[in-house]
């Protein structure tokens, strides 16, 4: 319940520091590999089949349809939904932006290491674009919806060549708050197989 409470205060906090303000950008708490590990309702490794933004209220967000090959953690799922807040619906009138620092959103085709935490499914009233999307956003408001551990900490692209494979993220926009203080978020990248067994290994240790 506490995690569930935190992961909702993250996303409504950035919605309401950009309501009434320009970001420079977003704070949140430094997690370790192991607090990730720990603290997450579903890790996984898979691909992003489909990106789409939607109005929730009168808020965007965008929604990350996740095709899921690995999970090491949670109940599997075929598709998993990852809600990120903000989005562009460049069909608005004026066109509108919802922009937050340090948040990142799968791009379509991309190969990701996720660390997610479920959420109550957000409803969706349209689509943002123009698009004719009824069945679209019965689909969304169908689906197992989740956010990004630590906001955008728990994503990592997956690149390289099968057998060379390594995680990065880049944590630019995000300023990390710690017992020692606050700290710029930087760019980080390792091999994939060694990240998997440091995470597995906190897994064996609960």
């Amino acid at each position: 319940m506490r995690r569930l409470f935190l992961t909702l205060l993250l996303l409504l906090c950035a919605v309401a520091l950009l309501r009434f303000g320009t970001l420079e950008a977003t704070t949140a708490v430094r997690l370790s590999e192991q607090d990730m590990a720990l603290q997450s309702d579903l890790i996984a490794v898979g691909v992003c089949q489909d990106v789409r933004t939607a109005w929730v209220g009168r808020e965007l967000y965008t929604f990350a349809t996740i095709e899921v090959n690995e999970t090491l953690k949670g109940v599997r799922s075929r598709m998993v939904t990852v809600v990120v807040p903000g989005g562009i619906d460049a069909a608005h009138n004026p066109p509108i932006a919802r922009i937050y620092p340090g948040a990142v959103t799968p791009a379509q085709g991309a190969r990701v290491f996720l660390f997610l935490n479920e959420i109550p499914a957000m409803r969706p009233l349209r689509m943002a674009n123009q698009e004719n999307g009824a069945l679209r956003l019965r689909s969304l408001a169908a689906a197992r919806q989740f956010a990004i551990a630590g906001f955008s900490q728990g994503i990592f692209s997956v690149v390289g060549e099968p057998g060379r494979e390594r995680v990065a993220r880049n944590l630019s926009g995000l300023k990390l708050l710690s017992p020692t203080g606050v700290q710029e978020g930087g760019a980080e990248s390792m091999p994939l197989q060694d990240f998997r067994d440091r995470i597995q290994s906190y897994l064996n240790e609960r």
